[in-house]
């Protein structure tokens, strides 16, 4: 017999219900499928191991779990209960056990979910002394929802005064959380009540526009798992915070208050438009209120225990129940405010299975089973670091899922050629389960956290693979574009892979160059092979006097390249795409087949297929746009979309340890299960890697010791028109290592640790800053250009502020720094700036993350009138800032400058744009020259190979492409040398 003591918090018929409930956890080991299982050992990490067992008769697959197969089935027994990030040890209201067995080709798996389903989460109330009457009831919210409302509070009406209530029952306390509010930060932020990472109660209130943190009333951290009332008001004169009917905070604040054009919503707040920082636990009874309340009021309310709405002329809105059918949350108010619940989550829970197949703690298979609807599977290929999300992987397998009056089952059998992204199965496999979404909200996990791989359980007794299995898409056609060839094309194309293709001679240019002659390649490029259509970012190696270009082929949905000059501008090399005379063990990754030409062993590359134009090196999302040249001659590079990062080589080979993060030699097919393939997307759900500010343009720099600097980054003209004509259309950016706090990306500079990969530990950040942009380090300190608060910061090693500088000295008067950029610095230790002729605001909104907001940006800056431009000054040294040159006025779409101590002077500007301001060179004089840069005339390609030139003159040379960058050239005549680019 059970005996379960009588709990004065639940009545009757839930005490039932919890009796049923303990009756079937205790009485899972004796069911026939769980019975005599061999259960976890542990290893000396601590991670559980299960022996999976070998059974002759694989049982039938219905969901059911009632065949004697399951007698001898491997079970974890039940799932430890995680709570606010906290493994429990007293057990859950529900219980989650998993049983594992397999037959020479299927891992068969078996959940056994038990609990009520339709148990609300009022079940788990717990005793409560605060109130003399019962808990206030919870608004019906699933986890992750929150409530929208149609109607919120006018936009530009002024508020003479307000009152925000509710009762809160907080599940954690180390998150970002919101109440109630009319809040989009950071551009729309009217008011709201929140709970901050901190677990204080705050009250923000102000004029609805850009968001001020000094407008901020802190109050007491809130009680973990506990119902509080919590009040803020707001009189004209000054802010309050109550909780439980006690006074807690107070300052003065006159205003003035508006709502502001953000949504109304309860349970959480937008963030450049989409919710965030959803309230983790239990809301009720929320209202708003137009005046504010009395002390006495507020006390009666605390006393009444949220059991009875607010009435009254005042009362703007009252939310107390959601209807029983459906999401609609009635407003019991005069002004019709009501609201419906929306959000990712749904009111069904699901299991999660996490394999790691490959044993390597770091990738897994997600296979994510939910009871409703009789069953619904959703699987993807996950990496952990550096992050990979690939929803492509939808394999093929039997799966069912039988619901009872107390909980439900599932069954699966997983074919072990299923888990085809990776090139091995492991004998020994990570292994973990969690399920979610449990009433309530408690979680369930077999071992370690769910993120982390390396931390998970293990099962032995998998016959490993010795083979490479094709990806899904080569036997079955995955969309209507893509039909796969039949077994008899695929064993053929298998054989001339294998083969090397023998080329005659005279097939190609003299010397293998790779460049094959076009008909139509003196129309299409006025006879001039380099010209590009955006050059993104510039290196320059000091010792062999080389400038590395990194450019697009046009300013949109080009494929990048990388093409090496010296320092009489004259071609060098093209690292970017590969030298076919590379060993093909240099490039493998990229190395379709191999050919001979006269002897001479070629590589035949992989051809991608994106959207835009065909590329070596995979789709448009992982092309890069920044780069800087490593103390060993790596190039390093980086996409502003995704923060992907690169490591190539400076002859165009790929380091042996990896080189790029998007992709690891694992890995079965890197990038060819993508858009022509299947109609999966897998981009839009990857984590961001490199910590800047997405889809703005970030600036690195080493130090003497080799760390990695990297900033947040600006937002520019060709960022904005990269990502519009991209369509990055999805709601929200994630990154792989998230931020406290809600400053946002775009006030920090990271200091990182190149990793083998390539990957990057981060180490430290520096914090405060507004969109800071460019930077250099002197051997003793970083140099950063905070843009948006016009200054230059220098830091020392140790990370303290050494100094600000504001202005620079001109004959001895003042000058103001307006948003500085790009920074350079020369051998002398003189410091170059690149400066706005205007100064930035640090409150303007930082943009990124959806479309809509892009384009908005994109057009308003498309059609300002004011005309800015840039200008290059050269400073004696940050110590002091006493000019000693500057240019004439520049194009505003110059992002970059680079600095060599050889003896000419380049420079490379931004895309020309019809309509707008000639661009216009510079070249530095040496550092005790003339005040300012001599001007000279633009030009329209980049062409350093396109006609030979003696180096005492320029040349142009002219292209028809419509968005072409400009390039100088001059005779040797000054110490320094200078590349300026788009």
């Amino acid at each position: 017999m059970f005996i379960i003591p009588r709990n004065p918090c639940l009545d009757r018929r839930q005490t039932q219900r919890l009796h049923r409930i303990s009756i079937a956890v205790a009485l899972l080991a004796s069911l026939p499928g769980l019975g005599q299982a061999p259960a976890a050992e542990s290893r000396p990490d601590g991670r559980p191991v299960l022996q999976v067992p070998l059974t002759d008769s694989r049982p039938a697959i219905d969901g059911k779990l009632d065949e004697p197969s399951w007698t001898n089935a491997a079970r974890t027994g039940p799932l430890h209960v995680i709570q606010s990030g906290v493994t429990r040890v007293s057990p859950g209201t529900f219980s989650t056990e998993v049983c594992i067995l397999r037959d020479a080709n299927h891992l068969i798996i078996g959940l056994h979910c038990a609990g009520d389903l339709a148990v609300q989460a009022a079940v788990r109330q717990t005793c409560e002394p605060a109130g003399p009457a019962s808990s206030p009831v919870p608004l019906a919210v699933p986890p992750g929802s929150f409530i929208q409302v149609a109607k919120p509070l006018p936009a530009e009406q002024p508020l003479p005064a307000l009152t925000l209530e509710c009762w809160v029952r907080p599940r954690r306390l180390d998150a970002w959380q919101t109440l109630i509010a009319q809040h989009n930060y950071p551009i729309a932020c009217g008011y709201g009540l929140f709970i901050d990472n901190q677990g204080r109660l705050q009250l923000y209130l102000s004029d609805g526009r850009g968001y001020r943190p000094e407008r901020v009333l802190y109050g007491p951290v809130l009680a973990l798992d506990q119902w509080q009332h919590v009040v803020g008001t707001w009189d004209g004169k000054s802010l309050s915070l109550w909780i439980n009917g006690r006074l807690v905070a107070q300052s003065a604040f006159e205003g003035p208050v508006q709502a502001g054009a953000a949504p109304l919503w309860l349970g959480a707040c937008g963030h450049n438009g989409p919710a965030v920082n959803q309230l983790q636990g239990d809301l009720a009874m929320p209202v708003i209120y137009a005046d504010a309340l009395a002390a006495d009021a507020i006390q009666a309310r605390y006393r009444d225990q949220g059991r009875t709405p607010a009435t009254g002329d005042t009362v703007l809105a009252c939310w107390p129940t959601v209807e029983k059918q459906g999401d609609r949350v009635a407003d019991r108010s005069s002004h019709g405010r009501h609201g419906r619940v929306v959000g990712a989550a749904t009111s069904s829970e699901f299991v999660d299975l996490l394999i790691d197949s490959n044993a390597d703690r770091n990738s897994y298979y997600l296979i994510r089973i939910s009871p409703a609807q009789g069953g619904n599977v959703v699987c993807a290929y996950n990496e952990h670091a550096p992050p990979w999300h690939d929803r492509t992987w939808q394999p093929q397998f039997e799966f069912a899922v039988a619901e009872g009056t107390d909980g439900w089952t599932a069954e699966l059998a997983l074919p072990l050629d299923i888990f085809c992204k990776n090139k091995t199965l492991a004998a020994e496999i990570g292994f973990n389960v969690r399920r979610f979404r449990i009433p309530g909200q408690e979680v369930h996990a077999w071992h370690g956290a769910f993120d982390q791989p390396d931390d998970w359980g293990i099962l032995t007794g998998i016959p490993p693979r010795d083979r490479m299995p094709e990806p899904e898409y080569h036997t079955r056609g995955l969309n209507r574009f893509y039909r796969p060839p039949n077994k008899a094309g695929r064993a053929f194309l298998a054989e001339q892979a294998g083969r090397a293709v023998e080329l005659g001679s005279g097939s190609a240019h003299p010397h293998t160059t790779g460049a094959v002659r076009l008909e139509l390649e003196g129309f299409l490029l006025a006879g001039d092979p380099h010209a590009r259509g955006i050059i993104w970012d510039l290196a320059v190696d000091e010792a062999k006097g080389e400038l590395y270009v990194l450019a697009d082929t046009r300013p949109v949905r080009g494929v990048a390249e990388v093409r090496v000059f010296d320092r009489r501008g004259e071609y060098l090399r093209t690292v970017i795409p590969f030298h076919p005379t590379l060993p093909a063990s240099s490039v493998q990754d990229l190395c379709r087949m191999t050919a001979r030409e006269m002897g001479a062993p070629l590589v035949v590359p992989k051809l991608f297929e994106p959207w835009g134009e065909p590329s070596l090196y995979g789709d448009w999302w992982h092309h890069p746009q920044k780069m800087v040249l490593a103390s060993n001659g790596d190039l390093i590079m980086a996409n502003i979309y995704k923060g992907i990062l690169w490591r190539i080589r400076p002859d165009g080979s790929l380091p042996p340890d990896g080189w790029t993060s998007a992709y690891h030699a694992g890995r079965n097919e890197p990038f060819e299960s993508t858009v022509w393939t299947q109609d999966l997307w897998m981009v839009p759900d990857l984590k961001n890697y490199l910590p800047f500010h997405a889809l703005h343009y970030p600036y690195f720099c080493f130090d003497q010791d080799g760390m990695l600097y990297v900033s947040a980054g600006q937002s520019s003209r060709p960022t904005r028109q990269y990502a519009y004509h991209f369509e990055v259309s999805h709601q929200e950016v994630s990154h792989d290592r998230e931020l406290p706090g809600q400053e946002g990306r775009g006030t920090y500079v990271w200091k990182c640790q190149p990793r083998p990969g390539p990957a990057v530990e981060e180490l430290d950040t520096l914090g405060g800053f507004a969109e800071p942009s460019g930077l250099v380090h002197d051997g003793q300190h970083l140099i950063v250009a905070d843009s948006g608060h016009n200054r230059l910061q220098v830091f020392a090693a140790d990370g303290r502020l050494a100094a600000t500088i504001t202005h620079y000295e001109q004959d001895g008067q003042q000058h103001p720094l307006h948003g500085p950029t790009a920074l350079a610095m020369d051998r002398e230790h003189c410091l170059y700036v690149l400066v706005a002729s205007q100064a930035k605001s640090a409150d303007r909104p930082i943009i990124e993350r959806t479309l809509p907001l892009i384009q908005q940006e994109f057009f308003f800056y498309d059609r300002a009138t004011t005309e800015i431009y840039t200008r290059l000054i050269k400073l004696k040294r940050w110590q002091e800032p006493r000019l000693l040159a500057a240019s004439a006025p520049l194009h505003q779409d110059v992002l970059q400058i680079a600095v060599d101590a050889g003896t000419f002077a380049l420079v490379s500007l931004g895309v020309k744009v019809p309509g707008q301001r000639q661009k216009e060179a510079a070249r530095v004089p040496p550092s005790h020259g003339l005040p300012f840069f001599p001007r000279m005339p633009a030009l329209n390609t980049v062409s350093p190979a396109a006609v030979p030139l003696s180096f005492m003159k320029m040349t142009r040379v002219s292209s028809s492409m419509p968005h072409s960058p400009s390039f100088v050239r001059t005779r040797p005549m000054f110490s320094s040398m200078l590349w300026i680019m788009p």
